[in-house]
């Protein structure tokens, strides 16, 4: 004979996971859902997702020292510094204002 636990037992189960944050029997399937994702590490803390691309920096310094040996050819660079020297040409230089001096 299986003995079922007691209304006092079952309240005090339902009031502790209630204040451990534990889900409780009359919680649905989606709760559940929500409590195990909230449960996991965020995703700016995982180092999978942080350093994915980790040499960034590295990778572009050395696409510029390339660019200066010639060994490589980036063709947005050279479109911006040609645009760039031919309004120089026309004298169409924009001057942008010194914004660390205050009037």
């Amino acid at each position: 004979m299986s003995r079922s636990p007691s209304q006092y037992a079952k309240h005090m189960k339902h009031l502790s996971a209630r204040i451990f944050g534990e889900p409780t029997q009359q919680q649905q399937f989606q709760a559940h859902r929500v409590i195990k994702l909230m449960s996991k590490q965020p995703f700016y803390k995982k180092t999978e997702f942080v350093n994915y691309y980790p040499k960034i920096f590295e990778t572009g310094r050395l696409f510029i020292k390339l660019r200066d040996l010639g060994l490589y050819v980036d063709e947005h660079l050279d479109f911006n510094e040609e645009y760039q020297r031919l309004r120089e040409a026309r004298g169409k230089v924009f001057v942008r204002k010194d914004w660390s001096k205050k009037n």
